[in-house]
């Protein structure tokens, strides 16, 4: 036989108040919300019955009455876990920047709170964060709201992203430390902490710092992830010139990882600190309008003649003319080209394919042709088949500089022979012409319809050497003859000087003359 029993299970007033709170609610929100009111009223220092009322509020969807109860709770209650978690969750959400309806309703809560209270949430919130990374974002993130902040958190922020860095031992600048250091902090220590006085060397510490992280960042293989590597082993890096299209982060989601506009932030940074060490600023370096390019002047400076095919070519011309300075500049002294040398080698400059073209162009443009010929060399038998053509065409326009015209024609020839057939040209791809005299580069992109007529204005130009040379050359001047008949009558001035030379001569002999020479035109003449 059981023996029934009978226990009283004691509610509290306070939970039963909010039992009736949470019952009302889907029926009648206006009984709930006056229960709520009565408990609040009756045991204000309960926290449990505060935050009930505030994730009330939250369901009801009532931004400016959930604010104010947050914040109420964020000075009565100091220490609860409970709300602490709730803070943080809705900072988290502000840094996520989400269009989400539940974490934009938690930013719109945010923003309704008092801008001292948000201040002291966003720095009381960083203080209990023990992951350093996330505690340094949260305090850029009170940074960026709150300026004033920068002066005080700024410099230390610095510190920590720096010290953090160094106790990961990455192997690469790219990193999440960095990346935040120079990218979100320094930009905002620069602008901000106008009455700082630091030491010369910390500035150019600073800038060294962003150097490094911006030329890897750039130049790094955009498919590569940084989670676990260090500088790419790939040989196939990106131009500078070229859109980024992802770089991955270790600890960085895909926005806190793209960098917009990385030279032109790296330009901000040194106009900064410029400013704060007294460089004197060159207008030209720092605009984005550099002046028109001067014509060649009698020093043997070439005169670079941009096609018709080539986009924003002005800015591409001014851009490698200031590489070049700042190259010449780099190499003036053997200080700086002892420092120099020891950045590129800490870069791994060497696994950056595009610098090995723009050295080809540079020295190109110094005449130091028989250099150009064996730099093309060292690396010809590792260039992709693209870049190949490239390759060729430069070497041949060494060989023209150097008198070596078989060797020229002989490079062309190949090209030519790789190359697909032909299709007209536009009226947009004729190719201006160098005014003056004097030795000119072409600037003009590497593809099938620009390469084929520059290679026969090649030929064309080594033929001449010898076609119209006081010596007689038959087969050159018939040579001479048969392309002349491309394009025309872009050449028609020296097919007249062809013609001349044959009347000169007294006869003229090219036994290949009827099978190649078929332009009704030019035998019109």
């Amino acid at each position: 036989m059981a023996a029934s029993m009978n226990v009283d299970v004691q509610i509290s007033d306070e939970d039963w108040l909010v039992s009736r709170a949470r019952t009302c609610m889907k029926s009648d929100p206006f009984a709930a919300k006056s229960w709520m009111i009565t408990a609040r009223t009756l045991f204000p220092k309960n926290f449990t019955i505060q935050f009930e009322a505030y994730n009330l509020e939250k369901i009801g969807k009532n931004v400016k009455e959930a604010a104010k109860l947050l914040e109420e709770m964020f000075v009565s209650f100091p220490s609860e876990v409970r709300l602490w978690s709730e803070i943080q969750t809705i900072l988290e959400v502000i840094q996520c920047d989400t269009t989400e309806t539940r974490n934009v309703f938690l930013t719109e809560i945010f923003a309704a709170i008092s801008t001292h209270t948000q201040c002291q949430m966003l720095l009381n919130v960083a203080e209990k964060i023990n992951d350093t990374l996330d505690q340094c974002r949260m305090l850029l993130l009170a940074m960026r709201k709150f300026s004033n902040l920068v002066n005080e958190h700024g410099l230390k922020l610095l510190e920590t992203l720096h010290r953090a860095e160094r106790e990961a031992k990455f192997s690469t600048p790219v990193n999440c430390y960095r990346k935040l250091f120079v990218c979100d902090v320094l930009p905002l220590v620069l602008q901000k902490c106008k009455t700082v006085e630091l030491a010369t060397k910390q500035y150019y510490k600073w800038l060294n710092m962003a150097i490094e992280f911006y030329v890897i960042y750039i130049t790094q293989s955009p498919n590569q992830s940084t989670a676990s590597i260090g500088i790419p082993q790939s040989s196939d890096l990106l131009s500078p010139t070229k859109r980024i299209k992802k770089v991955y982060i270790a600890r960085l989601n895909d926005k806190e990882s793209l960098v917009q506009d990385p030279w032109g932030n790296l330009l901000k940074l040194l106009i900064h600190v410029g400013s704060r060490i007294g460089w004197d600023e060159e207008g030209d370096l720092f605009t984005q309008s550099r002046p028109k390019v001067k014509k060649a002047k009698t020093d043997g400076t070439p005169q670079i003649i941009a096609s018709n095919c080539v986009t924003d070519s002005q800015k591409i011309t001014q851009s490698f003319l200031m590489a070049f300075k700042c190259y010449e500049l780099l190499n003036s002294t053997p200080d700086l080209q002892r420092e120099f040398l020891g950045l590129c080698e800490s870069w791994k400059m060497e696994t950056w394919s595009w610098m090995g073209h723009y050295q080809t162009d540079m020295l190109m443009y110094q005449g130091a042709f028989q250099d150009a010929v064996e730099h093309l060399q060292n690396f010809s038998s590792t260039t992709p088949g693209s870049m190949q053509i490239r390759n060729s065409i430069q070497m041949a326009c060494c060989y023209f500089c150097l008198g070596k015209l078989a060797k020229a024609c002989e490079m062309v020839l190949n090209v030519i022979k790789d190359l697909p057939d032909g299709q007209p040209r536009s009226e947009a791809d004729i190719e201006p012409v160098a005014e003056g005299t004097g030795r000119h580069l072409v600037l003009t992109k590497c593809t099938d319809s620009q390469i084929l007529p520059y290679s026969i204005e090649l030929l064309l130009s080594c033929f001449k050497e010898r076609a119209l040379s006081s010596k007689q050359d038959d087969d050159a001047l018939g040579h001479m003859i048969v392309l002349l008949q491309y394009d025309w009558p872009k050449q028609g001035a020296v097919f007249l000087e062809a013609t001349k030379k044959i009347q000169t001569q007294g006869s003229f002999t090219y036994n290949l003359f009827f099978n190649y020479v078929v332009s009704i035109l030019l035998l019109k003449m």
